[in-house]
């Protein structure tokens, strides 16, 4: 990848690019643009507003135009950028830079693009739109993209953006030890050499959790951040799809279960204790402030890895039925159907969306919403789970 002085510097003499700037703001991209790749810009120039994880005080949105007139909605959001390096068997991360705005896009098409952002504080935009035209090419070998999953036409089956079927192989490789994201560096080469293209992530208070712990409600973890981006990185070099678990039932349990910890409502961030909105696990499902909240994660997750291919789907929880004795089933299930019509509605690159229950608690009303674009069925010591999958699925649907 070019430095961005080099790079600037080549769109300008070679006519790629014209730059319009409001205000202040500019727009710089950071690699040069092609088909089939992820592209970040950085933002320069954005006034300094308030809480850059809260829309509702700043707010970052783009407008990309692609060639025929196609338009996509993309949130900014706000990046800072880490060094690694073991010590010992451990990982260490240094921030290399001070946090900036960002923008993440995948262009599919070649030729002429436009975006234009524009920025908003306390829901008025602060100023006209900023401009950048910018000329996407093809690589000279084109490799294989086959573009974001979805559904079959039928609903039986997944497959990628070209139509054709996916199968996945893969494991839960849902979080790291000590050695973090270099875990990731062995583990998804060998998956890879295996013949996996799959792999399951916890965004959990110990990996990967932005806003898993106390003091981070709206203040996200910007180093685990990176080492999400980290490992999207990792997944798009072996050809890995990544399901993408947000939260676990651990977040609302008050009390050490088998394994001996996973009481983690102490530290929830949503906790009233913490300096959240909720009294209960159930207001999490209930209360507009939470449900504010949690949407706005969501817009950052949606910002940030969004635009990478290589994410499967959203999927909101691991086995939330292993705490609905704190919970209110019905409320759980309306949660999302309402989370699930915010993402369908807030998510330009249209993943797919999921939940997860325990392999003894399929319920039919959580998984017959529309917004639940497939099931998700833990199985625990079946001998053979596939001679029972014709009865698992008639029990997650009727």
């Amino acid at each position: 990848m070019c430095s961005t002085h080099r790079w600037r510097f080549f769109c300008r003499a070679a006519g790629l690019w014209a730059l319009a700037t409001a205000g202040a703001v500019e727009i710089v991209p950071l690699s040069e643009p092609k088909t089939g790749e992820l592209l970040d810009f950085r933002l320069t120039g954005v006034p300094e507003a308030g809480n850059p994880f809260d829309p509702d005080r700043l707010r970052v949105d783009a407008e990309f135009v692609a060639p025929g007139g196609a338009t996509r909605t993309v949130p900014g959001f706000w990046y800072r950028a880490y060094a690694r390096r073991l010590e010992g068997s451990r990982e260490v991360l240094n921030a290399a830079k001070t946090p900036e705005w960002r923008l993440r896009y995948w262009p599919k098409a070649p030729g002429p693009h436009r975006v234009s952002v524009t920025v908003f504080t306390n829901g008025q935009p602060a100023g006209a739109p900023a401009v950048l035209d910018f000329t996407v090419t093809e690589p000279p070998e084109l490799p294989a993209r086959r573009g974001f999953v979805r559904l079959a036409a039928s609903g039986l089956y997944l497959e990628t953006g070209d139509g054709r079927p996916l199968p996945l192989i893969g494991a839960n490789i849902c979080w790291h030890g000590n050695r973090g994201t270099y875990d990731y560096d062995d583990w998804f080469a060998a998956l890879a050499k295996a013949g996996g293209n799959f792999a399951r992530l916890w965004m959990a208070p110990w990996a990967f959790g932005i806003e898993a712990e106390a003091g981070t409600g709206l203040n996200y973890r910007l180093d685990r951040a990176w080492q999400l981006d980290h490992v999207f990185d990792l997944a798009e070099r072996h050809g890995i799809y990544l399901l993408l678990c947000l939260d676990y039932h651990g977040m609302f349990e008050t009390q050490p279960d088998y394994w001996g910890g996973n009481d983690n409502w102490k530290i929830n961030p949503y906790n009233a204790a913490n300096g959240g909105p909720c009294a209960s696990q159930n207001e999490f499902f209930t209360r507009p402030e939470a449900r504010a909240m949690y949407q706005k994660r969501l817009r950052y997750l949606v910002a940030r890895y969004g635009a990478s291919p290589r994410l499967l789907a959203w999927q909101f929880f691991n086995e939330i039925d292993n705490v609905y004795r704190y919970l209110r089933p019905a409320d759980v299930v309306a949660w999302h159907a309402a989370m699930g019509d915010w993402l369908k509605a807030h998510d330009p690159w249209r993943h797919l969306v999921t939940t997860s229950l325990t392999g003894g608690s399929d319920r039919p009303d959580l998984w017959r919403l529309p917004q639940m674009d497939f099931a998700v069925y833990h199985s625990y010591a079946q001998a053979r789970p596939a001679v029972a999958l014709p009865d698992i699925v008639h029990s997650c649907l009727t």
